[in-house]
């Protein structure tokens, strides 16, 4: 299957790889005899609603399954989906979805008992309403504390969009940064072969690799050995950082689930409580490929939510 071989050159972990080829699987044997670019985006959704109620998904499950298809398109056609336009309903859902998030004095609560090692990226899911997985994949390259902003790569490598960073989280970054070069620096002392590079970075050949704007803000706590004798050093485990978030919320004791799709919702229901233009909420979410002019500077001056949680110099990271 060419799918499967494509994907086996990819970053994802044996977790991931085996996910995506399930979902894809299942999607090209539901549309067998079609073409990709045949399958209407009304389609697209009555697979996702069976595959729901078969596999009794939840919300975060259901974007691993449209990310599982999105790959498909891009690896066998070269091309986003043909339906990845079709914004509107995406739009409305999203504001619907958006009153199921968490209030500030539940975040202002849970945050702080999240695992030590995971607070700033668990943070960064509400912070810069950011997916788990895009959390965990952050590169040093991707931050510009100066402008407290942050780009997000898709799972190719290639820039998605950009959204915004928490201004009381740029010390404590800062300082998590100047740890993990010191960690960096280490692991240069042996026989390094760097980050787990995408697709669309793999052209800058091992040095870009081994560089220091190439390694994972968040990385894994222990060195992984190649075949060769070389190590890398991957990025955390979302896994854990879902663990890290649900064993935070049984300690806070809400009596409901909390998920990281609750957190990145908190996100855009607070944002549109501040009347913030949606387009740019649409954009910073990942649902608009681009950011028109006219809407340039409502980002620019677009602040985070999290900024508004503690007093002044009351983080839970000081």
């Amino acid at each position: 299957m060419r799918f499967r071989h494509k994907i086996g050159d990819t970053m994802l972990n044996t977790w991931e790889r085996n996910n995506h080829i399930f979902w894809v699987s299942a999607f090209i044997e539901s549309f067998a005899g079609r073409t990709l670019s045949s399958i209407r985006y009304e389609e697209v959704e009555r697979f996702l609603n069976r595959a729901e109620a078969q596999h009794q998904l939840k919300r975060d499950d259901r974007d691993e399954v449209i990310a599982s298809i999105r790959m498909l398109y891009r690896e066998i056609d070269g091309n986003e989906p043909p339906w990845r336009e079709h914004k509107p309903a995406e739009a409305k859902r999203t504001q619907q979805a958006a009153a199921a998030g968490l209030s500030r004095s539940t975040i202002r609560t849970l945050l702080p008992l999240v695992e030590y090692q995971c607070q700033l990226p668990v943070a960064l899911v509400y912070g810069s309403g950011v997916k788990l997985s895009e959390a965990a994949r952050v590169r040093v390259g991707d931050l510009n504390l100066d402008d407290a902003r942050l780009l997000i790569r898709n799972e190719q490598g290639q820039v998605a969009h950009e959204t915004v960073l928490p201004r009381v989280m740029l010390e404590p970054l800062r300082s998590h940064m100047e740890n993990r070069r010191q960690i960096h620096m280490k692991d240069a002392t042996q026989n390094f072969a760097g980050a787990p590079v995408a697709p669309a970075m793999a052209k800058f050949g091992e040095p870009y690799a081994r560089s220091w704007r190439c390694q994972f803000l968040f990385a894994d706590g222990q060195l992984s050995h190649l075949g060769d004798g070389r190590v890398i050093r991957r990025d955390i485990n979302a896994r854990r950082l879902e663990r890290a978030i649900r064993m935070a919320a049984d300690r806070v004791e809400l009596g409901e689930t909390v998920t990281p799709t609750n957190l990145r919702l908190s996100f855009a229901r607070h944002l549109i409580q501040q009347s913030v233009n949606p387009i740019v909420l649409q954009y910073v979410l990942g649902q608009l490929p681009d950011l028109p002019d006219t809407c340039i500077e409502c980002f620019n001056d677009l602040r985070s939510p999290m900024d508004n949680l503690w007093p002044q110099g009351r983080t839970p990271w000081r």
